[in-house]
């Protein structure tokens, strides 16, 4: 019975004097094999900084995939304003009225450069003007109409814009979008529309659709150009 026991614990013992060191770090490993290890650990690390390209030549070597992903930022990632947004600006800060046009147009679901068209061809943007038929405001609503579309009071400017926007919305949907339809029956009446089955043949309601027309379309060139000309020092910036 000695006897194995004897052979067991000089087994645990190997195997401790073996592992103990081991796990405390010590090992028998030569210092020379550590210093070659280092020495060869130490060639890898120079030659991969020597391969390095310098800092001053770094956007000479990025591909032009890495330049592509880089470069091509959201705008609005870096505080550049958006289209809408350069519109909006225009808006309110160039055109009479023009933060409630805006506002009032885009809850329609119309332009807001068609509005104020309309506005400028009713009554070139006076909000006190009174027609001889009794239409009032900026949008040259008559009490009837403007009263169908909620205005209660046609003098005020958000009141009548208000009221406008959603005659024209009801016209747009009408005519099915057709401009010349609608600006035709905002002018001359749905009944004249009716009675010569599109644009009636009066002379003040054939110069008014186009009077209407060319407006919005100036108006649409000024904010492109402004939206350019915002655009234009990110533009340089990337290239």
């Amino acid at each position: 019975m000695v006897a194995p026991l004897r052979g067991r614990l000089v087994a645990w013992g190997g195997t401790l004097l073996f592992s103990v060191p081991i796990a405390m770090g010590i090992g028998h490993v030569p210092e020379k094999v550590l210093e070659r290890r280092d020495e060869a650990h130490a060639v890898r690390v120079s030659s991969a900084i020597v391969k390095q390209p310098r800092a001053d030549h770094t956007f000479s070597v990025v591909s032009e995939e890495v330049k592509e992903r880089f470069f091509t930022i959201d705008s609005r990632e870096l505080g550049h304003p958006s289209p809408e947004a350069i519109k909006e600006a225009f808006f309110r800060k160039e055109i009479p009225y023009g933060s409630i046009i805006y506002r009032e147009a885009k809850r329609q679901g119309l332009q807001p450069e068609l509005v104020a068209a309309v506005v400028e061809a009713e009554s070139n943007f006076r909000p006190m003007l009174i027609s001889e038929k009794n239409a009032a405001g900026l949008m040259q609503l008559v009490p009837t109409t403007g009263e169908l579309m909620g205005a209660s009071d046609l003098m005020n400017p958000a009141d009548n814009i208000r009221a406008g926007t959603r005659y024209l919305r009801y016209l747009n949907k009408r005519y099915q979008g057709n401009q010349q339809m609608m600006l035709a029956a905002y002018n001359a009446g749905e009944g004249n529309v009716a009675r010569y089955g599109g644009i009636p043949p009066f002379p003040e309601t054939i110069n008014y659709v186009r009077k209407v027309a060319s407006s919005k379309a100036a108006l649409q060139r000024r904010i492109n150009l402004r939206i350019a000309t915002a655009q234009q020092p990110y533009d340089h910036a990337v290239d």
